[in-house]
């Protein structure tokens, strides 16, 4: 019977190592998180707790008489406590393995990579990949930022033009769009970073897929941009503090242009980043 206990209480003492591996890496993490962080620390501990009462259970008793032999019920609670060991470092396993898999795939903000674009600067997620294109004829330039999933940030930057101001077209934006998705929601934004904006922020459903699309205009003196965020809500929050960064971080790297403001109205058409 001693034996019974020691692998009982190799089993509680390897469920505790697990649990504190799980708690370090699955735990929340948020300031406001401790009851939070309490309560997944007594989740991961119950099981590795109860086999310990199991394994000084059958200690006692094997101490209590010189041999013992053991009983039915004593084979009972060892093999229910096996069973719910190898239950319980199975699922501690793929516990860390979804966790792990989060961690890579949310937005990497501690090792930021940099764009210095035609006129502008800014910093996205180490984890992110960018790529230019050049509009010929137009001499717009399209920058797309890709999460390691589906959502992505589109910046199309128009070449500079002494006066002018970009302005979005809101309700054609919105037709647009409604075209191939199911609006739900839709509100207006005046702000997208540090930046005043001429915006809107919609939420619909793309093929099956609840989607936020943010469209924001911005301009500097003559010189403007849109942006069109696409974020599909299946993928959770994850990747909600990369898209922060970019906002944040964007920056009018270039001297302004300033003469006589005139009002450039884009076509409905212009964004075009869900297609």
């Amino acid at each position: 019977m001693k034996k019974l206990a020691i692998i009982c209480l190799f089993l509680s003492a390897s469920g505790f190592l697990v649990a504190i591996i799980n708690v370090c890496v699955g735990a929340p993490r948020r300031p406001d998180a401790l009851p939070d962080l309490f309560g997944y620390a007594v989740g991961a501990c119950l099981i590795p707790l109860i086999l310990l009462i199991s394994g000084l259970y059958l200690l006692k008793r094997a101490k209590a008489h010189a041999t013992p032999a053991p009983r039915k019920r004593d084979y009972l609670l060892f093999a229910f406590n096996i069973l719910l060991g190898v239950l319980y470092l199975v699922s501690s396993v793929s516990t860390y393995l979804s966790q792990a898999a989060i961690t890579r795939l949310s937005s990497d903000i501690d090792r930021p990579k940099e764009l210095m674009g035609e006129g502008f600067s800014l910093q996205y997620p180490g984890n992110w990949n960018a790529r230019m294109t050049h509009v010929e004829n137009t001499g717009e330039r399209l920058y797309e930022i890709t999460t390691p999933l589906k959502s992505c940030v589109n910046l199309k930057v128009f070449p500079p033009t002494p006066g002018t101001t970009l302005s979005l077209d809101v309700d054609g934006a919105i037709a647009l769009l409604s075209q191939r998705a199911t609006i739900e929601d839709k509100q207006l934004l005046d702000t997208w970073g540090r930046h005043d904006v001429e915006g809107v922020g919609v939420v619909g459903t793309i093929d099956g897929i609840r989607t936020l699309i943010v469209y924001a205009a911005l301009n500097d003196n003559g010189r403007s941009a849109l942006v069109t965020e696409l974020r599909f809500l299946d993928e959770g929050p994850i990747h909600e503090t990369g898209f922060k960064l970019i906002a944040d971080t964007f920056r009018w790297s270039k001297a302004p242009i300033k003469q006589d403001e005139d009002r450039v109205e884009p076509s409905p058409t212009e964004p075009n980043a869900v297609d």
